[in-house]
């Protein structure tokens, strides 16, 4: 069985950034400022059998006191509301890295923002139709095509289910699924997309 977490980190003498990690170090969860001002909160579903090492960072080299706080199995709205927000933190950070020309990078955030928005709505929400709409640009950027076209025809399909035919949050999926199928010259394809 498996249980959520969340821990908080604040500090009134710096900029608190929080890091989980796993046992082998690896990075599982980073927060900045999710706590509102400069603290930080992150949430977790870790297993019974897992463990974690906690790592409290300040920013900018400072130091000083601070406080760290743990949960076990806060509220269900708790949990979906920190996966809207962690969401949004990827999105920002996936359009940084594409704006940067690093659309490779991009996409591990993007695939957290669609993984967490699945948890957080279900894998029919409109808004999961968004995260599968960024993540198939940045595929498109990279030239994963059969990528891209999996996460744009997703897109597309949930866009279609949750919105009325002549809604105009139509127009992005379509150009999307149309430009990718457009650059693999599938014009035909491309056109009836649109239909």
């Amino acid at each position: 069985t498996s249980a959520w977490y969340q821990f908080e980190l604040s500090s009134s003498e710096f900029d608190a950034f929080l890091i989980l990690r796993d046992a082998s170090q690896a990075v599982l969860m980073e927060n900045d400022d999710g706590l509102g001002g400069t603290n930080s909160s992150a949430m977790i579903e870790l297993s019974a059998e897992q463990s974690i090492q906690i790592q409290v960072c300040a920013l900018h080299g400072d130091r000083g006191k601070f406080t760290l706080s743990a949960q076990a199995n806060p509220d269900a709205d708790a949990i979906k509301q920190w996966q809207i927000d962690q969401a949004l933190f990827m999105d920002g950070r996936l359009v940084d890295l594409y704006n940067l020309d690093q659309a490779a990078d991009a996409i591990t955030f993007a695939k957290q923002a669609l993984e967490l928005r699945i948890q957080a709505f279900g894998g029919d929400h409109i808004a999961v139709a968004n995260s599968y709409g960024n993540l198939g640009t940045m595929q498109m950027d990279i030239d994963d095509f059969a990528g891209a076209y999996h996460s744009l025809d997703q897109a597309l399909k949930l866009t279609r289910a949750n919105m009325p035919a002549n809604d105009l949050m139509l127009a992005t999926p379509l150009f999307n699924f149309a430009t990718l199928l457009d650059l693999q010259g599938k014009l035909d394809e491309a056109a009836s997309a649109y239909a």
